[in-house]
């Protein structure tokens, strides 16, 4: 008999300690607002004027980019008269206008990330070909004589959908 008391008041002691857990409310926590994160932070401090070492820092901390290397303290690269930009969220490099993807090629290089250049910057990109490293002045050619094709291709494309046009209005 002795057993079941026991037994019958742990039960009824569990079931207190239950209800108080599930009646319980629980702390409301008052929620912060969101810092800025690390990158819109380093965009907003990176037009300031700091020592070189410090932004270099700071922007390595932030990401990398091809040949950045050779990116003065504004992350911009001057060669043969040619201007490139280091992207180092995207870790690419950039030539000419990026805000619209359609016109925009992307190459990936050799040692990892990418380079980016407008369709009308090829001329530009034909002049620094020289800073590139052999394996990357490949794939930068195949990558621009692939464009050359596909570029011809849908040139040819045109041309007949409009002479489809030209056979429709004539009969």
């Amino acid at each position: 008999m002795d057993v079941s008391t026991k037994f019958s008041n742990t039960i009824t002691t569990s079931g207190k300690i239950t209800d108080y857990f599930s009646k319980r409310e629980t702390p409301k926590v008052e929620t912060q607002p969101a810092t800025d994160s690390f990158e819109s932070l380093v965009t907003e401090y990176a037009g300031l004027e700091y020592p070189s070492e410090i932004k270099n820092r700071v922007l390595s901390v932030a990401g990398n980019a091809p040949y950045s290397d050779l990116a003065d303290s504004s992350g911009q690269i001057n060669y043969n008269g040619v201007t490139f930009q280091c992207d180092y969220r995207k870790n690419a490099l950039c030539l000419g206008d990026m805000s619209d993807d359609s016109q925009v090629l992307t190459i990936p290089l050799s040692a990892g990330g990418s380079l980016k250049v407008n369709v009308n910057s090829l001329d530009g990109l034909g002049r620094a070909i020289g800073m590139f490293s052999p394996k990357d002045q490949k794939r930068i050619m195949d990558a621009l004589a692939l464009y050359a094709k596909v570029k011809n291709k849908q040139d040819e494309m045109e041309s007949e959908i409009v002479k489809v046009y030209k056979n429709l209005t004539v009969k």
